[in-house]
């Protein structure tokens, strides 16, 4: 009777150091950008950041449309953004996101939804550099758009349940 008892304790200890080790390796890992596993990512991205430093636009008018769950409560805002010398000077809301309403009566919103300077088409090519070189670790999707280069579409998530999809459209350059 002690030999399976001996063999069950050493296959215990086996799976047991092996699931530690894959653990650690696993959280060792780097992240690396899952839409990028090709070099024609990094080219389109080039080749869309140099259609878009071509044209020299800072000011234009775009409308974005925005869900984010990465940060309470979920969001969603569809809103037109006007930049002029590439600095957010009006904006105008066709979707409002909803606040929560807190027990002590004050109002909360999510970030995500609010923070318009983060919308921008040079904040968003940073954002797509960082994905690019994996120092945000998301699994993602981007388009560009084929005359001016801006993102059309923009969209990661983290491997839960936290996402974040922005649309680009009515892009007028001013």
């Amino acid at each position: 009777m002690k030999a399976p008892v001996c063999v069950f304790a050493i296959a215990f200890i086996l799976i047991t150091t092996a699931c530690t080790t894959i653990s650690s390796s696993h959280q060792d890992a780097q992240p690396f950008p899952t839409w990028i596993a090709t070099q024609n990512g990094q080219e389109e991205y080039s080749k869309a950041l140099k259609r878009w430093q071509s044209h020299n636009i800072s000011n234009y008018k775009i409308t974005i449309d925005v869900f984010s769950s990465m940060l309470t409560p979920p969001c969603s805002v569809k809103v037109t953004l006007t930049v002029r010398e590439n600095n957010l000077v009006a904006t105008s809301e066709i979707a409002t996101p909803i606040p929560i309403q807190m027990p002590d009566g004050s109002v909360m919103y999510n970030p995500e939804c609010h923070v318009y300077e983060n919308y921008l088409v040079a904040k968003q090519f940073e954002i797509v550099e960082k994905l690019l070189t994996g120092q945000l670790p998301y699994h993602w999707n981007v388009q560009f758009d084929q005359e001016y280069g801006y993102v059309t579409e923009l969209t990661y998530a983290t491997g839960g349940e936290s996402l974040k999809a922005v649309k680009y459209f009515d892009f007028e350059p001013k």
